[in-house]
């Protein structure tokens, strides 16, 4: 067979064998987080790589991680506080790999006629959060870590999405949320808000997840996947102006609003030691608190499947197996 038929053929076959069988539904959140999905599907590297994706959009990794445990998708994107609170109500998912983390994607912004002029002053404020996410460990852990204590607030549970209506509503005098939230409140408020300054001491991790017994039998697909993610982040790392935009038309959003928080985003795709380290921390923190009450302690690396990275990118893994 002629050689330009063979290579012909092989860039084909991927895309001719795609079909309902090879169907992956993806719960992604609705935030630049969640890029190098978006642009593995927009740019074809999926396609490309014999994997047809669905995605069902939602708002927070925590509905995301939901929409995966009553098993209307396959695959889901999450912060590792997801992780950590999903894992002591069931044990039906996996993580197949970080591909994005940041430490500053978390913010904390407070009204200025309340009298908060920084972290110490939300002692005795009514301050809202995403109970059970990334914004709900942060602020707890940072706040911990200047010497304040949360139980000396009035946390009030909020959604993201309802993150400006909160304040402009009085109904509370800070928030603790993430992007885009954050930048859209800001914009909302005008002069009347402002993001308090502190130590980042806290690196959120964006996850993929996926079913346990559907990964299982599909790690195949999975490797696929991860490799058009990998395809997707190097994209994003040389081309950043040209994925702002896809991610801005992708979501329906003001490209300024994907900009704001670009420079905070570190694109990777790994599994390391010190994401265990952190899930770790967190469930300890969860315990502490009486956010959940454990029956059982178990060994977050039973939580990971490691085999599809190990053939993507071996040299990015750090987790020590043994």
């Amino acid at each position: 067979m002629p050689y330009f038929l063979i290579l012909l053929l092989s860039i084909l076959t991927p895309l001719m064998c795609l079909s309902d069988s090879n169907l992956v539904k993806v719960a992604i959140s609705a935030t630049p987080l969640s890029s190098p999905l978006i642009i593995a599907k927009e740019k074809g590297y999926f396609k490309r790589q014999g994997v047809a994706v669905e995605f069902k959009i939602v708002i927070g990794g925590m509905r995301a991680a939901k929409s995966l445990n009553k098993g209307e998708v396959d695959m889901a994107t999450s912060s590792e506080a997801v992780i950590m609170f999903n894992s002591f109500k069931n044990n039906n998912f996996v993580v197949l790999s970080t591909f994005v983390s940041s430490n500053n994607d978390v913010k904390v912004l407070a009204m200025k006629d309340k009298g908060i002029k920084s972290l110490e002053d939300l002692t005795g404020k009514r301050v809202g959060t995403i109970l059970g996410t990334s914004a709900h460990f942060f602020l707890d852990y940072t706040m911990l870590a200047y010497g304040i204590d949360t139980q000396n607030m009035d946390i009030i549970n909020i959604n993201p999405e309802d993150t400006s209506t909160v304040l402009q509503q009085k109904k509370v005098d800070a928030v603790v949320s993430w992007e885009p939230f954050i930048y859209l409140a800001m914009k909302k408020l005008e002069q009347r808000g402002f993001i308090i300054e502190h130590e980042k001491l806290y690196n959120e991790t964006f996850n993929l997840l996926a079913n346990k017994k559907w990964a299982i039998n599909h790690q195949s697909q999975i490797v696929s996947f991860l490799k058009a993610l990998e395809q997707s982040i190097h994209f994003i790392n040389q081309n950043p102006s040209q994925s702002q935009q896809i991610v801005a038309s992708f979501l329906d959003q003001d490209l300024a609003i994907i900009k704001a928080s670009w420079q905070d985003l570190n694109f990777s795709l790994g599994l390391h030691q010190w994401l265990l380290y952190l899930l770790d921390a967190e469930a300890a923190w969860a315990i502490k608190r009486e956010f959940i009450k454990p029956e059982k302690k178990f060994n977050y690396l039973d939580f990971f499947m490691l085999e599809p990275m190990k053939i993507v990118k071996p040299g990015a893994i750090s987790i020590i197996s043994h």
